[in-house]
């Protein structure tokens, strides 16, 4: 696999867990609620969201729409797919409006620099951002060449042992929880809530700016 487990077709983490509460609560309150989820992969995430209500469009580079369809009976609700890398769609789909977007383990396969604009473009979409990206922390890190490199040119693959452990092939831009603090202050968020996970991943919540 090109980009690692995909966790949520097995369990929902924390960030996830996190998704759903701000979903369940703001339907609670007779909102309708829509959902942009990033790297959504086979649809553990989007499916959850959609059986709480909540209207999602789940967007991944890899054609998921038949592994989601078979699922669907499971909601209430449907759920659209689109199969897009994000900065294509958002160069061409900037009309569009979502209550939250979700990023899980999404950045760090972009440049730095591709990372910072897709940052920079969602707030033309949202108001609100979850994200999980995997640090300098983390056992993959060990196996990442680039390490060392400066944030800019922190761009590459994991040497091979650590691509056949962790069925990930792309190349990758990890982050240090400065790192992470720096690229959401400059890209036009603000932070609301941050933990490093006891893997070394960097989860986040982070609301717009006026920046």
């Amino acid at each position: 696999m090109q980009y690692g487990v995909d966790v949520a077709s097995t369990r929902l983490d924390d960030l996830d867990k996190r998704v759903l509460t701000s979903v369940r609560e703001r339907i609670a309150r007779g909102e309708a609620v829509t959902v942009l989820d990033v790297g959504c992969g086979q649809g553990g995430l989007s499916l959850a969201l959609a059986a709480l209500g909540a209207q999602v469009t789940a967007l991944d580079i890899i054609n998921y729409e038949e592994s989601l369809q078979a699922q669907f009976p499971k909601t209430d609700t449907t759920i659209n797919f689109i199969q897009a890398d994000i900065r294509d769609w958002l160069a061409t789909s900037s009309n569009e409006d979502f209550d939250i977007v979700v990023l899980q383990r999404v950045l760090h396969y972009l440049p730095h620099e591709d990372a910072c604009s897709v940052l920079r473009k969602l707030r033309s979409v949202t108001d609100v951002v979850h994200l999980a990206i995997t640090g300098t922390s983390t056992v993959i890190a060990s196996y990442y060449e680039n390490l060392a490199q400066p944030l800019p040119l922190r761009w590459g693959k994991l040497d091979p042992v650590g691509q056949e452990l962790f069925s990930i092939t792309a190349p990758l831009c990890l982050y240090a929880e400065e790192d992470v603090r720096t690229l959401l202050a400059e890209t036009g968020w603000r932070i609301d809530w941050l933990r490093v996970s006891d893997f070394g991943n960097i989860k986040l919540g982070a609301t717009a700016t006026n920046v």
